[in-house]
């Protein structure tokens, strides 16, 4: 009975990404000292990260085709913001995860780009269109991001020179910037930012006010960053202080 409700609270934590130790509690009928020794072995275990009030799943221990049906509008619309940026001729990077595939949608519009990626989701989306040319890192694959990663993957991408890199994270925040809980990924991502003449940060909503394992770039690395909504204004404030072009969708 104990192991059953463990797993439920993790699956529960998982499908919410972030949730309230009252909405725990009310859901699932126990104690709090219960409910906290539960939490305790999710988090010895490396499942979850506490926080004052509540808990949040711990994101390289999601399955990716979980993660990818989560906000999955707002990556979307995420995605078309990011793709109009993209010019004819451009020579880009898309970074792994499930936002920046959702840029591929709206490249109808654009011919003879290059597209330089790890990420093997954005080479089976290219195939469509038959003027892109398409680099496929190679390396280490991770079966968790569906990418390839690794001291390989990092020796080929120092070959290149990026007009625009498309680049994911796990948590963002103005103290610790652009972070990654995968450690083979943040050398690639930390990479592309500086080979690329515009580096672009794609986070959803969710993602603002989150940190990872690492810190990858620094928020004044960015040139610009695309969210689905508007965020704090402390976020705005800092991005017009510091020339960083901050977008969001209209509606």
């Amino acid at each position: 009975m104990k192991k059953e409700r463990i797993n439920m609270l993790q699956e529960l934590i998982e499908s919410e990404q972030e949730i309230s130790m009252e909405k725990l509690i009310h859901q699932f009928e126990l104690s709090e000292s219960t409910l906290r020794r539960y939490l305790d072995i999710l988090e010895k275990q490396g499942l979850i990260e506490k926080h004052y009030g509540g808990v949040r799943a711990v994101i390289n221990t999601i399955p990716y085709d979980k993660r990818f049906d989560r906000n999955i509008q707002s990556k979307h619309r995420i995605g078309v913001l990011a793709a109009s940026l993209i010019k004819d001729n451009d020579s880009i990077f898309i970074d792994s995860g499930t936002t920046t595939i959702h840029i591929i949608d709206s490249l109808k519009n654009v011919k003879n780009i290059t597209i330089i990626t790890n990420n093997m989701n954005v080479v089976y989306l290219c195939k469509k269109f038959k003027n892109f040319k398409i680099i496929f890192l190679g390396g280490e694959f991770i079966n968790s991001t569906n990418c390839c990663a690794n001291y390989d993957t990092v020796k080929i991408l120092k070959k290149y020179n990026l007009d625009k890199a498309f680049i994911a994270a796990n948590g963002f925040s103005l103290q610790k910037g652009a972070t990654n809980s995968d450690i083979c990924e943040h050398d690639i991502k930390s990479l592309a930012v500086k080979q690329s003449q515009q580096s672009i940060l794609v986070v959803d909503h969710s993602k603002f006010g989150r940190a990872g394992l690492a810190t990858f770039a620094s928020v004044n690395a960015f040139h610009t960053i695309i969210t689905d909504q508007m965020p704090d204004q402390s976020y705005i404030d800092y991005c017009s202080s510091n020339q960083i072009e901050l977008l969001w969708p209209s509606v």
